[in-house]
């Protein structure tokens, strides 16, 4: 699975990497195999994220620009299959840039986009109802939740080029072979 997290920062406001991670999921839903071989669903904790290139410059700064890929560190318990990806999220920094709220009737939210190609746009509309656009990605489900801005992303079976969130606490669920 490997997700994107858009954030517009400057010197003033940096982000630490102890902030940032608190911004990335903190579990997954896995099918996990028993030593019989049998699969069940679990919940598994993300122990932690590392990034190699997410660090302070010599003058203690932290970036404000760039793409920088975080990878999920699982309990020693548990291990990816060879044939599935690795738990990655991108951080995709913009410096000072401000992100406008668009004047329309629309919010985005979250932006999906599959292997072949297709792109699905997720939003709110003016009175805060969860929309998307026409297009439809079998096996990628948002539910929002009764809590305001919180939204529920359930993948299944899906290989995704990419994930976008804006602005919006999201909560990730895999299942199958994602």
């Amino acid at each position: 699975m490997e997700g994107k997290i858009l954030l517009s920062v400057g010197e003033e406001d940096q982000v630490s990497f102890d902030e940032l991670i608190t911004m990335l999921p903190t579990e997954i839903s896995a099918e996990v195999l028993s030593e019989e071989e049998t699969a069940t669903a679990e919940t598994i904790q993300i122990k932690n994220w590392t990034s190699g290139a997410y660090v302070q410059d010599s003058e203690g700064l932290w970036p404000t620009e760039g793409e920088f890929t975080f990878a999920a560190v699982l309990p020693e318990e548990y291990e990816l299959a060879e044939e599935t990806s690795p738990i990655e999220a991108v951080v995709s920094l913009d410096g000072d840039a401000v992100m406008e709220m668009e004047e329309t009737e629309k919010q985005e939210i979250l932006r999906v986009a599959a292997q072949d190609g297709t792109v699905v746009k997720y939003y709110l509309d003016k009175d805060g109802t969860l929309q998307r656009d026409d297009t439809n990605i079998e096996g990628v489900t948002v539910t929002q939740d009764s809590a305001p801005g919180k939204f529920q992303v359930d993948l299944s079976n899906i290989k995704l080029r990419r994930l976008i969130f804006k602005n919006k606490t999201f909560e990730v669920s895999l299942s199958g072979n994602v």
